[in-house]
């Protein structure tokens, strides 16, 4: 019960968040830099008017990240705020992970030796030529976070629908935590994965997943506490954070998916279609199959 009351689906109090000095973090954003459609300097600007720290997870990419991070040390007004250095990598299963470094340094690293010569160049922002176990384990080296994105969203993307091929089973002792509300998904993509976390007792996060400088702040993860970044990610290590937010009405994340093939780093919505019917067909292979075992 008490683990439960860290969740809440609920419109974000920011104003209270910032009277009572707790920080707050929406950890999963994207820019103009992969399939987002705001600039850097606009994102932080909305985060520094809510009064939020961010974090810029984009598609194998960490260009936004950066400048993010060199604008806020500028200490121009505008942009000085938190920012805990991400990255949202794509696997070549399709699994969106969501990487937190506690050092921008590691994070480059990171990237440089594991995803930047992994990447399509024809769809840099898309499906990585490294599964997940390998960016998991390449992760490790660093001092930083793992986080399953939406991990029961719908075909590959979330961990939790892998189970015609038993990923979710091996690589789920291999991270930290999961993603609980993701803005982006429906409430009830999301309440499974609040309950799988409850019950397992896995640490969680939070984020609006946005692509719309309307949904930024939507969902927050926070600590009542101020802190700085680094401090933020032990707490969440340590269990001690809360995520609360909402998901997008359908018109709104309708809006925002349909954005996201406006680019040329996407292939066409037929290229899904065909591996989301691949995909769909495997699951019901798996699931015809557990049926027929618990039969016997």
């Amino acid at each position: 019960m008490l683990q439960q009351a860290r969740i809440s689906f609920r419109k974000p109090d920011l104003q209270s968040y910032k009277l009572h000095n707790f920080s707050a973090y929406d950890m999963h954003i994207h820019s103009d830099f992969s399939d987002g459609r705001r600039p850097v300097e606009e994102i932080l600007e909305i985060a520094k008017r809510k009064g939020i720290g961010i974090s810029i997870t984009d598609h194998n990419e960490i260009k936004g990240c950066l400048r993010a991070i060199r604008l806020a040390k500028t200490l121009n007004p505008k942009f000085n705020i938190p920012i805990i250095p991400g990255i949202e990598c794509t696997s070549s299963e399709g699994i969106h992970l969501l990487f937190y470094f506690y050092d921008e340094k590691e994070l480059e690293e990171f990237y440089k030796n594991s995803i930047e010569k992994f990447k399509n160049q024809r769809n840099p922002t898309t499906f990585l030529s490294k599964d997940a176990e390998e960016l998991i384990k390449d992760s490790k080296r660093y001092n930083c976070i793992i986080s399953a994105a939406h991990p029961y969203a719908i075909l590959w993307t979330g961990l939790m629908k892998h189970t015609h091929n038993g990923l979710n089973k091996k690589l789920l002792p291999k991270i930290h935590s999961l993603e609980v509300i993701n803005g982006s998904i429906t409430k009830r993509m999301n309440k499974k994965a609040i309950d799988f976390a409850l019950k397992s007792d896995m640490a969680f996060t939070g984020g609006s997943d946005a692509h719309m400088k309307y949904e930024i702040g939507n969902v927050v993860t926070y600590v009542r506490r101020k802190c700085s970044a680094e401090e933020f990610l032990d707490d969440v290590m340590k269990k001690k954070n809360f995520v609360v937010g909402k998901q997008a009405g359908i018109m709104k994340k309708t809006a925002s998916h349909a954005s996201k093939f406006n680019g040329n780093d996407y292939p066409s919505p037929i290229a899904y279609i065909k591996r989301g019917i691949k995909f769909v067909r495997q699951e019901r292979k798996e699931k015809k199959i557990r049926r027929s075992a618990s039969d016997q």
